[in-house]
């Protein structure tokens, strides 16, 4: 998470970022500042899918 948060600082973008399980579950978030709070729930449903 670290990398990523890096490299977008480093490119000078917003995201989040999410990871999940083989079963979907949520493990890892990041939002990076100026990300759009909507971006979460997107972020976290492709993780899932």
């Amino acid at each position: 998470m670290e990398a990523i948060k890096a490299e977008l600082f480093k490119r000078g973008l917003a995201a989040v970022i999410a990871v999940a399980d083989a079963h979907g579950e949520l493990i890892a978030l990041l939002r990076v500042d100026g990300a759009p709070l909507p971006s979460i729930v997107i972020a976290s449903n492709k993780a899932w899918t």
